[in-house]
């Protein structure tokens, strides 16, 4: 979930809570200063009758209905203080009770002591609270989902450079000779960010180019002086003068030297498709291509006993000749080679969409994933291979934006290529 999804949640459960709460408090507000007003006008309308009965006595009705307020004379003693309740009286008129304020007190009149009570309806008042109440609640609901839109949308505003230096930085490529360049922006907190980010990928692809230079370098080194080494024990294997012991280590060294051979033929291939020195592409029939690499490991499958079954569509694309051989063949040597030592099996499907190798074999001592990384072996027994093969098939793949998953269900090794780029 994003950011600002999270935001927006928050901000939805502080809209659903501080409504209710803020109409309450508004209500209880405006009811208790409507209350304080009626109040006061009760109290006058009280000392006004107290003087006006003073004058001309009290009337012979005690009990009086005047507009909308009802009055109520009697004699009793004094109460030591006002009250004020909220009541309801009937309305004959309206035929039915209708909500009222009543204001109970005692007064002096000639002679004697009396209680008056007067109610007065509040019908039209609770109407304006009602009213007010509503209108008040909508603005606020207004105020606040506008105040939610607005910030959404200044967050995404100001997000938008975060954003955009995070597609910048997810589709770069150590490999692109082009450096990381982040947009620029106003705000001091990304921009601070961008520098950091642009400062550190800087300093990571100068590590990465020197390290791939090397690599190249010394391999292109190891050239000669391999090549000198692996003709000079073949001419050590061929004198006759030699004992049998010396042989024998002049024979390890012969292997050691054919096998550096190997490693460093697969170091410069890797360098070459990591500098771009594949260019040239053309028309590549990939079941063909199979069926001969097949043909090739024919012999090697034979002597495993491998069973293998294919489904092969015809299937024509646009790559180097050179890295279509390699990656097929790689492909094809790991299958064989990690395969059980007899009556293993092997099936090969390709189609529009993907080509897959899947093969038996035994569990892996490590996570699939890093099958793929360089030197990395499905079996450390195999002392043979120097653990590139997949890493080529890696690094062709991502030179022609080609998808490559290797999975594992028990003995069953499966490698997939999607996104096959179809002439």
């Amino acid at each position: 979930m994003k950011l600002l999804q999270y935001t927006a949640r928050y901000f939805g459960w502080f809209i659903l809570l501080a409504l209710p709460v803020t109409i309450g408090i508004l209500f209880l507000t405006t009811r208790f200063i409507i209350n304080q007003e009626q109040n006061e006008l009760l109290e006058d309308n009280g000392i006004a009758l107290t003087r006006q009965w003073n004058t001309n006595g009290l009337p012979a009705d005690r009990v009086l209905l005047l507009a909308n307020d009802l009055i109520e004379v009697k004699e009793s003693a004094l109460v030591p203080e006002k009250i004020f309740l909220d009541t309801t009286f009937w309305n004959a008129d309206e035929n039915e009770y209708e909500p009222a304020r009543k204001y109970i007190f005692s007064t002096h009149i000639g002679q004697k002591d009396y209680l008056v009570s007067i109610t007065h309806s509040v019908l039209d008042q609770e109407e304006l609270l009602f009213t007010v109440l509503v209108s008040v609640a909508l603005l606020i609901a207004v105020l606040l989902i506008g105040v939610w839109w607005f910030s959404r949308f200044a967050a995404r505003r100001l997000w938008h450079p975060f954003y955009a230096s995070l597609f910048e930085i997810a589709h770069f490529k150590f490999s692109d000779k082009s450096s990381l360049t982040l947009p620029e922006t106003t705000v001091e907190e990304f921009s601070a960010l961008n520098r950091a980010v642009n400062t550190m990928t800087k300093r990571i692809v100068d590590d990465y180019i020197a390290l791939r230079d090397f690599t190249g370098n010394a391999a292109h080194e190891l050239q000669n002086p391999l090549a000198i080494i692996q003709n000079k024990a073949e001419l050590l294997l061929q004198n006759d003068q030699l004992d049998s012991k010396t042989l024998g280590e002049i024979a390890d060294i012969h292997r050691s030297a054919i096998r550096l051979g190997r490693l460093n033929k697969a170091l410069l291939f890797l360098h070459r498709i990591e500098n771009g020195q594949f260019p040239v592409a053309e028309p590549i029939d990939l079941k063909k291509t199979m069926l001969e690499k097949m043909e090739q490991w024919q012999e090697r499958m034979v002597a495993k006993n491998i069973a293998i079954t294919t489904d092969l569509q015809s299937v024509v694309t646009n790559m180097n000749p050179e890295l279509v051989d390699a990656l097929i063949g790689n492909l094809l040597a790991n299958a064989i080679k990690y395969n059980h030592p007899q009556n293993g099996w092997m099936h090969i499907g390709l189609s529009q969409e993907q080509l897959i190798f899947r093969n038996s074999g035994a569990p892996l001592s490590s996570p699939a994933a890093t099958m793929f990384q360089r030197f990395k072996k499905g079996n450390p027994a195999q002392s043979n291979s120097p653990g590139l093969g997949l890493a080529i098939v890696k690094e062709i793949c991502q030179f022609y934006g080609c998808s490559i998953i290797y999975t594992v269900d028990g003995e069953v090794h499966e490698v997939t290529l999607g996104n096959i780029q179809i002439h």
